[in-house]
């Protein structure tokens, strides 16, 4: 009987899945119930769930499996990661458990793991809705951030100066519920924040001067790589979201190295991916923001592999699946290689600048259209939402991740603004 690989998933197509049907295994998707319209025909391939916390409909897959030799399940998503443990458990198959997908997915927990660990971490506080924050800021002080406590792509993450600067951001609808795109809903990710099933935390707001994120890569407690990069600006004050990989020899390198170790050893991270922000203030001081058991998201997988060709991460993800130990080879002597994200405005996309104009650019060397024409933007959302991507090179990291910003800054996509939508799909 053919082995079965299970991949939970935010959207129809994804990367390692369709790896793993290339290789010849059989592949069994669970998606969003909301997605059952972009899937064509009748497929024995795809299970549909109402939400990532459905745990009653997984059990019910979990009976319809017992016969089938599943052999892993996989996500790189955040917000399907316990989901995915919960029926890794069921089946009785090797990977991240339960407990560990809790600690890698809420926030308050996994802080709790790291400052244990002897990293430093903001001062925090959970709370049940947005009226507990003032009294929960006596933990954190003001300027303090808002987020969604088991949240993933920023979603919701707001920065707040003061208890006057929250009524007027309560009273603006910041905290509203969203129109998110198909699939999002899933997580939540449509409501209101008082209505955050996972409740929220906030957070010391630190002050930072520079933001990074390192790609882990572990196999049986052995190391793959440890990719140092460096964002184009901290998260919470980017206009454009990207980042730039770092030279690996470079004491900036070294030390975001360093933490990201120390931080995948926190979770006990053995075999598989990790993607560990870090800060550095404007004093000099070194901080953990927070880390996913999952390849980096966004445009950072094929960044990882321009700056060092031949290294897939979406089949080194299929590597893991079918128990295949990675084989990696490493480019330290390329010159650096950035990404940048371009956003459209909400609104169905009716033009396009051409992908032949932003590869003319100086130093692009790749462009990944996210969108095409006829497809709905839902307008920027925390690092979601992406219309494409911009890939630069040059001779030093900050060449590269100007010459990107440049060239997503020049990429518009042009669409027909809300109400006036008449290309709905």
């Amino acid at each position: 009987m053919l082995t079965t690989r299970v991949v939970l998933a935010a959207k129809p197509s994804v990367p390692h899945a369709e790896e793993l049907r290339r290789r010849g295994q059989r592949v069994l998707m669970i998606l969003p119930r909301s997605l059952a319209g972009q899937v064509e025909g009748h497929r024995d391939d795809v299970f549909f769930v109402s939400g990532w916390s459905a745990y009653d409909e997984l059990r019910q897959l979990a009976l319809r499996l017992s016969d089938q030799p599943v052999a892993s399940v996989t996500s790189r998503k955040d917000v399907c990661q316990t989901a995915a443990a919960f029926l890794r458990g069921l089946l009785g198959v090797p990977g991240m458990s339960w407990e560990q997908s809790i600690v890698a997915t809420d926030k308050l927990l996994q802080k709790n793991v790291l400052r244990q660990a002897g990293l430093n971490v903001a001062a925090c506080a959970p709370v049940r809705t947005l009226a507990g924050v003032p009294a929960a800021a006596a933990a954190t002080g003001w300027p303090l951030v808002i987020k969604l406590r088991s949240g993933a792509n920023m979603v919701g993450t707001t920065w707040v100066e003061s208890e006057d600067h929250l009524r007027e951001l309560a009273a603006g609808g910041a905290f509203t519920t969203r129109t998110v795109a198909a699939g999002m809903e899933a997580a939540g990710f449509d409501r209101a924040l008082d209505e955050a099933s996972g409740g929220l935390l906030i957070e010391s707001a630190l002050d930072v001067e520079v933001e990074y994120h390192c790609e882990v890569l572990r196999w049986k407690g052995t190391e793959v790589y440890a990719l140092p990069a460096r964002y184009c600006a901290p998260l919470l004050r980017a206009q454009h979201v990207g980042s730039v990989m770092l030279p690996l020899v470079t004491e900036e390198a070294g030390n975001v190295v360093g933490l990201a170790r120390k931080a995948a050893d926190a979770l006990q991270l053995s075999t598989g991916f990790a993607h560990v922000e870090i800060m550095r203030t404007r004093e000099g001081r070194w901080w953990l923001g927070e880390l996913g058991l999952r390849p980096g998201g966004g445009g950072v997988c094929t960044l990882v592999g321009l700056q060092h060709p031949g290294v897939d991460v979406h089949g080194l993800q299929a590597d893991l699946a079918m128990s295949i130990p990675p084989e990696v080879h490493l480019s330290p002597d390329r010159p650096p290689v950035a990404w940048v994200g371009s956003l459209a405005p909400r609104g169905v996309i009716v033009d396009i600048t051409p992908c032949e104009v932003i590869l003319r650019y100086p130093g692009v060397i790749a462009a990944e259209p996210a969108l095409a024409v006829g497809d709905e933007a839902f307008g920027p959302m925390g690092t979601a939402n992406y219309a494409g991507h911009v890939f630069a090179a040059g001779a030093t990291a900050e060449e590269a991740a100007s010459r990107a910003a440049a060239a997503a800054s020049a990429w518009q996509f042009r669409t027909l603004a809300a109400p006036d939508l008449s290309l709905r799909h």
